[in-house]
């Protein structure tokens, strides 16, 4: 059983940032095309390189001046104003573990997101020496995609499109809201289907079912139905 200072040593030492499972569902997963979801993950390893070594750089600045206080303590002959410098210093010993918490977690998210980026490259074959991530083409297909995905949302919730997801449809061209409707339409059957497949395994209390049973994506209706 621990005690106190153990358990509070113990809790100092705790970072917490996104987890695995929410970075892929909802940051990158929610970009829904593989080239959309690698450029996320461009951002995001940037990011977070950019606040590892931010974070990096500020822990060795500290580091310095603990040394240099170490220094001005050792120099210093009266006793007050040695045991004041202490204390001062109690305060740097704080914040290296605070730095120390922050480098490590930035570590550690910079480390999940070059393991997502990784994986998305090897489970889509992607060659990153040839592919364009700026390519119009996969920009047209990203949006009819996350436009048909709102208004199948909006069917599916209220049995209509809503005013602002109509209106930004409306403004693409002719042949891509047709698109975007067509798709929307095939998606709102699809997830009707899941909700009532949903209810009825919930209410036969058969949870297994649902949770081992593989899901449709949005992106097999796109790449199957060839609209």
């Amino acid at each position: 059983m621990l005690d106190e200072k153990e358990l509070l040593d113990y809790c100092k030492k705790q970072t917490f940032g996104q987890t695995d499972y929410q970075n892929r569902s909802f940051v990158i997963n929610a970009q829904l095309t593989p080239i959309r979801k690698l450029r996320q993950c461009v951002l995001e390893v940037n990011g977070r390189i950019e606040a590892f070594q931010d974070r990096d750089r500020s822990l060795r600045k500290l580091k310095w001046k603990m040394e240099e206080k170490q220094a001005e303590i050792d120099n210093e002959n009266s006793i007050p104003k040695k045991e004041m410098m202490k204390i001062d210093f109690e305060r740097f010993e704080l914040e290296r573990q605070k730095y120390q918490s922050q480098v490590n977690l930035a570590k550690k998210d910079l480390d999940e997101f070059v393991k997502i980026f990784k994986d998305i490259i090897e489970e889509n074959d992607i060659d990153l020496e040839t592919v364009d991530l700026y390519d119009s083409e996969e920009d047209r297909k990203y949006w009819l995609i996350r436009m048909a995905k709102n208004c199948a949302v909006d069917i599916a919730c209220t049995g209509r499109i809503s005013t602002a997801n109509l209106n930004t449809i409306l403004d693409m061209k002719e042949n891509d809201y047709q698109e975007v409707l067509l798709l929307a339409h095939k998606y709102t059957k699809f997830i009707s289907h899941e909700i009532n497949r949903s209810s009825e395994i919930a209410m036969s209390s058969s949870q297994n079912d649902l949770l081992t049973n593989s899901n449709k994506k949005l992106l097999d209706f796109y790449e199957d139905d060839n609209i």
